[in-house]
């Protein structure tokens, strides 16, 4: 007696749904996702057009020069003592001091946020960004 082979079912996976799993899941994962905020430097700017008239001896200028260096009432300084020196600046007149922060255009991006952040450190409330000359 001879025995026909039945052919073997191939498998297979249903695909059919396959799209729609994935839009769903895409849509899950949008609506379940939290998007981060920019973290940024929180200020508050001025109206355009509005200025104040401030007292020259209420005004520290902080300077952060092409090579990172930091002159502060034109004394320099190093990244670790900035903290100290605005700490006792910002002492000597509370509330009243303003810390003036011109940055060189050629200045490193890094190097302007550690002293950014060294000026937050010590508490200064008051920081006035100064434009590079010819910056409108």
């Amino acid at each position: 007696m001879i025995f026909r082979q039945r052919p073997k079912p191939e498998a297979e996976i249903p695909t059919a749904s396959m799209a729609d799993i994935a839009f769903l899941l895409i849509i899950f994962f949008m609506v379940s996702t939290t998007l981060l905020e920019e973290k940024g430097l929180s200020m508050v700017l001025p109206e355009p057009g509005e200025e104040t008239k401030i007292r020259p001896e209420n005004i520290t200028h902080v300077l952060l020069d092409n090579t990172g260096r930091i002159k502060i009432d034109g004394v320099y300084y190093d990244l670790s003592s900035v903290r100290k020196v605005i700490e006792d600046k910002l002492a000597a007149k509370p509330g009243t001091l303003i810390v003036s922060f011109n940055i060189q255009p050629e200045c490193r991006y890094g190097t302007m946020i550690d002293v950014f952040d060294e000026l937050r450190l010590a508490d200064a409330r008051k920081i006035s960004l100064v434009p590079p000359k010819g910056a409108k």
